[in-house]
């Protein structure tokens, strides 16, 4: 498996249309989401509110909320979220950025 982790991160850093940030997130989100394997879509919003709970911290730390909350968008385009999920998991994420001090 960490193989294919560190391939996952190898290949997601050879994209050359998207920034440093998006590419941290789609890092953090597929090392987090592999050794899981989700079955049906309807897991996802639990998965994204424990993975908030897991990297809320670093995902703040490192100034990457925007792109936390474009990765929520377009997970709700794609039917995975409803906009009360993505909701509840942006605000749970100002929530961790209103603990640590700046």
């Amino acid at each position: 498996m960490r193989w294919m982790s560190s391939k996952t991160k190898q290949l997601i850093q050879d994209f050359t249309d998207v920034n440093e940030g998006e590419k941290a997130i789609m890092i953090l989100w597929n090392c987090f989401i592999l050794p899981i394997r989700p079955l049906a879509d309807h897991m996802v919003p639990g998965l994204v509110l424990k993975f908030v709970q897991e990297h809320g911290p670093e995902i703040v730390s490192r100034g990457l909320i925007n792109n936390f909350i474009l990765h929520l968008t377009n997970l709700h385009c794609f039917g995975l979220l409803t906009a009360s999920q993505l909701e509840e998991a942006a605000l749970n994420i100002y929530a961790i950025q209103e603990e640590i001090p700046a």
